[in-house]
């Protein structure tokens, strides 16, 4: 499919009339996805490996299920499947390593503002491989379910309604509260992750593939959870130390996500203008 095909299931269509059982149908079969995913979690959380298998195993059948979900009510909607950018073609390679570089900017640029208002320096901890690997691989099912619930039929569908840019929007808040279920870090996880949208929707938006929004989201979730330790739950490969007091008047943190998340927003969102552009022009 030309990426002129592909690019207008992100424009606006006067012509498009969703089928609206089927919204319903998809967030209904994405809450029985997701809760089935938590389940799987509860159940099998050891690090043992007949548990960790038996864990992805039930993540990953969800994350199928839900695309099957996904294809049905694409095609009820006269949407192709193609639209999603999942079929592997030559270039889902290139898609996936640009969505992990758009995962390690995410990363690294809150780690150098943070390093700007409050240095620190990373100490080395020392943790068994295979639980680094299983942690890092266990964020692949969470993330590509995540992004088929938020970036995938909705995103599509809304675009052909209102446009991508009031879809980006419209999608973004939703997907901060849906964070809220952890229990921690109140607002400041809305906001954090309310940005992330943003670029992982553009992700989507600028390659015309999934797989970029897929790998973005993991990536970004691996170097700030498992690598480097910036979301400060200890658990990680590296530990920041701080070397001055944290500020008491402002959450640091969070100012640091935003104004990182806002500079990989910047740059993706002329990226894609220019794309788009292109795409028109030369279709």
């Amino acid at each position: 499919m030309s990426q002129a095909a592909v690019s207008k299931y992100f424009q606006k269509s006067s012509s498009f009339k969703v089928n609206r059982s089927s919204l319903f149908v998809f967030v209904f079969a994405a809450f029985i996805a997701w809760e089935i995913n938590i389940i799987g979690q509860m159940v099998f959380p050891s690090h043992h490996l007949i548990f960790f298998l038996t864990r992805i195993t039930i993540n990953f059948i969800c994350d199928f299920a839900l695309l099957y979900v996904s294809y049905t009510l694409l095609k009820r909607n006269n949407i192709p499947f193609s639209a999603l950018g999942l079929c592997l073609s030559k270039s889902t390679a290139i898609n996936v390593l640009a969505g992990i570089l758009i995962g390690v900017m995410t990363v690294l640029s809150t780690a150098c503002i943070l390093q700007l208002l409050v240095p620190y320096h990373f100490e080395y901890r020392l943790l068994s491989g295979p639980r680094v690997l299983s942690e890092a691989f266990s964020y692949l099912p969470g993330a590509f379910l995540e992004e088929l619930i938020f970036r995938g039929f909705l995103l599509v569908v809304f675009s052909q309604l209102l446009g991508w840019r009031l879809s980006l929007l419209i999608i973004a808040l939703p997907f901060g509260l849906f964070h809220l279920q952890g229990g921690n870090g109140g607002y400041s996880i809305v906001i954090s992750t309310t940005m992330c949208s943003f670029i992982f929707g553009l992700s989507f938006i600028l390659t015309r593939s999934m797989w970029t929004s897929i790998a973005s989201h993991a990536t970004a979730n691996i170097f700030l959870h498992v690598i480097t330790g910036l979301d400060g739950a200890g658990t990680s490969v590296y530990k920041p130390v701080f070397e001055q007091a944290w500020p008491k008047q402002y959450d640091a943190g969070l100012l640091c996500m935003v104004a990182g998340a806002i500079i990989v927003t910047a740059l993706l969102y002329i990226l894609t203008l220019k794309k788009i552009n292109s795409v028109n022009l030369n279709a």
